[in-house]
């Protein structure tokens, strides 16, 4: 485990013909990108150093789907959910919505082992 497999769920999200997304992006998406979007950051990290031998036994990340029509981000973040709880090692933890600067979100929380 280590804190560059955000990477790991980048890919798996970008790649998968089942995720109907324009943009997978890091942190924020460039200012032109075309809704849907998703856009990810890790929010945590537990250390075990006995446990993993580069100290790293946990990442948590958020993954906020955004869309300017609601049922649109119920969609994708359905989709993103049914993809990666088929994935080894991927927890889905939770999942919030909001609404800011004109479009909707949906935040998915995950843990990645």
């Amino acid at each position: 485990m280590r804190i560059s497999d955000a990477l790991r769920v980048r890919d798996i999200i970008a790649n998968n013909p089942n995720v109907k997304v324009n943009n997978v992006s890091p942190i924020v998406a460039d200012d032109m990108a075309l809704y849907p979007y998703i856009s990810y950051k890790r929010v945590g990290a537990e250390f075990d150093a006995w446990k993993r031998a580069n100290g790293v036994a946990k990442v948590t990340m958020e993954l906020a789907v955004w869309s300017d029509d609601y049922d649109e981000s119920l969609r994708v973040a359905e989709q993103v959910m049914d993809v990666l709880s088929g994935e080894q090692g991927i927890y889905i933890q939770n999942c919030l919505e909001g609404y800011e600067n004109g479009a909707f979100y949906q935040d998915i929380t995950i843990t990645v082992e």
